[in-house]
């Protein structure tokens, strides 16, 4: 089964256990139910932000529907702080062995979870932008503050206030009062790669 009808199978299966019709969720997305029912039938698959309008309208975490890894679905789910033992309910650390990983098939981004999940007061992302390439922003659920600190290469970062030109160990912060408009790999023979800090956790 490809990746594109399995995010389009998760699409539909989330979908029904919501009672939700596919002209209800159109509705929510601005994406049309022609074009719903193909990408539930993996005939054709949905850009990041695309898939993120769906996963917000779904009630859901892009995680579940990007991704069945085992790393990904624990990062979504609520977790109980302390055991009885005293030992703590998840791991503190995070190595690129247990890392949730989410790529789309359509996507020039590559997302890594580095907190041990979302359901924390602050999430942070470890992402990975190809060259020459954009990411346009979409439209959050709630207001947020975010941080985006470069580790290498050079990233444009456009907010509605200018852009601007980050280097590594450069870092921006914004809100929602200066939104985020599109993220630019600027570097000429590399990706560029950046943290992510947002609070509250939502994306």
């Amino acid at each position: 089964m490809t990746a594109i009808l399995q995010i389009g199978l998760r699409i539909k299966n989330r979908r029904q256990e919501l009672g939700l019709t596919q002209k209800e969720v159109a509705r929510k997305t601005g994406l049309s139910p022609a074009f719903l029912s193909q990408v539930e039938h993996g005939k054709v698959s949905l850009t990041i932000n695309s898939l993120e309008s769906v996963a917000m309208a779904l009630d859901t975490h892009i995680v579940n529907l990007i991704s069945d890894d085992a790393h990904a679905s624990s990062a979504v789910q609520p977790s109980v702080e302390k055991l009885p033992e005293g030992k703590l309910a998840y791991d503190p650390v995070k190595t690129p062995l247990n890392r949730s990983r989410l790529l789309l098939p359509t996507s020039n981004m590559m997302f890594e979870l580095l907190t041990p999940s979302i359901n924390r007061k602050f999430v942070a992302y470890k992402h990975q932008l190809r060259s020459h390439t954009v990411y346009i922003a979409s439209r959050l659920s709630e207001p947020t503050d975010q941080v985006i600190y470069v580790l290498s290469g050079k990233l444009g970062v456009g907010l509605e206030s200018g852009d601007y030109e980050l280097n590594p160990d450069d870092s921006i912060y914004y809100n929602d009062n200066d939104k985020l408009m599109r993220l630019v790999c600027l570097s000429e023979d590399e990706d560029v790669v950046f943290l992510v800090i947002i609070s509250p956790p939502v994306y």
